[in-house]
């Protein structure tokens, strides 16, 4: 089984929540004398790679880390049933006569059920054991999220998933997708203003007993 265990993150992974709010003011009439017109209000926004977040949130880390070894210990029973599948067609070379061959035949096809059994094994336990794990993940950094927005007087956070180092940053791959999926990817934004994947990613792994975060993978235009 050479498979390695997806890490979702598109968990399937999360879509982009698009928000677009804005507050119109009209004033009817001139203001009085002495009374200049109040200046409209404005909507602050900040965004959030929920990728970066995920990625380097220690406790999703440590899963990860888990689940790698769970998944090993599958793959030596599939590998030892691969060696013994191996060794049975060599025996088919040698087989004396054909009721020795259909034995080893049948032995053989057994051997292979098995190995799927494994497979599908794994893939229902470990896949629900992660799909689990990240709905858990993701209701922590919502949470996270609505404590900096309130402490912050923030009023839309958007989120967004994106490389998160310079390389897969240019990968072909990574325009590929930015430019045939139908998600709003940020091109320019003031990072220093309303960035927070950083600052929620402190956050969980502060409350989580984490060291600090790596920095977040810098933006085009700024």
């Amino acid at each position: 089984m050479k498979r390695t265990v997806g890490i979702v993150v598109g968990v399937a992974t999360v879509g982009v929540a698009v928000y677009l709010g804005s507050h119109l003011w009209a004033q009817q009439g001139a203001a009085p004398a002495g009374h200049p017109a109040s200046a409209s209000p404005k909507t602050r926004i900040a965004l959030l790679n929920l990728k970066y977040v995920v990625m380097n949130y220690g406790k999703w880390k440590q899963f990860t880390e888990q689940l790698k070894s769970q998944y090993k210990t599958y793959e030596d029973r599939v590998q030892a049933l691969n060696t013994k599948l191996e060794g049975l067609k060599q025996q088919m070379q040698k087989a004396p006569d054909q009721a020795a061959k259909d034995q080893i035949e049948k032995d053989a096809k057994n051997t292979q059920r098995e190995m799927q059994d494994l497979a599908d094994e794994a893939k229902n336990t470990l896949g629900k054991k992660e799909s689990d794990e990240l709905v858990v993940i993701y209701k922590e950094i919502a949470a996270a999220v609505s404590r900096f927005a309130q402490a912050n007087d923030i009023d839309l956070v958007m989120h967004y998933n994106d490389a998160t180092t310079e390389i897969e940053m240019n990968s072909p791959q990574n325009i590929q997708r930015k430019m045939v999926t139908g998600a709003t990817m940020p091109l320019y934004y003031k990072a220093n203003e309303i960035e927070i994947s950083q600052v929620i990613l402190g956050m969980l792994n502060q409350r989580y007993g984490q060291p600090a975060a790596p920095a977040a993978q810098t933006q085009p235009g700024h």
